[in-house]
């Protein structure tokens, strides 16, 4: 239980994000210029396909992740971070389809 308490409150903070986004950037570029290196980009690399009844798309990881993390990223920007933070955590579903309520913090920097 310690454990579990300790991770819900770096998980609450708010520079959780920002800290597992660079230990990820440091493991990756030493994973990627170690002797790694060749399994990583053919892991990077590999083929995944999403298909439904003979029909699917198929695209590298590398591409999966890029479109995933970017689709992240732009939801982010448009919804505010708060209320990105409030869909993760199932308190907002009702209105993520309301378009005024995601357009509010955009229409700040207008």
């Amino acid at each position: 239980m310690p454990l579990q308490r300790a991770i819900d409150r770096f998980f609450s903070s708010e520079a959780s994000g920002g800290i597992l986004l660079m230990l990820s950037a440091v493991a990756a570029l030493i994973v990627a210029n170690s002797a790694l290196a060749p399994f990583y980009e053919s892991w990077l690399n590999s083929y995944f396909s999403v298909k439904l009844n003979d029909e699917g798309i198929a695209k590298p990881l590398i591409l999966w992740i890029n479109d995933g993390l970017m689709a992240i990223f732009f939801f982010l920007i448009v919804c505010g971070c708060s209320r990105f933070r409030k869909v993760i955590s199932g308190h907002f579903l009702g209105q993520v389809y309301r378009y005024r309520s995601c357009v509010r913090p955009r229409q700040m920097w207008l």
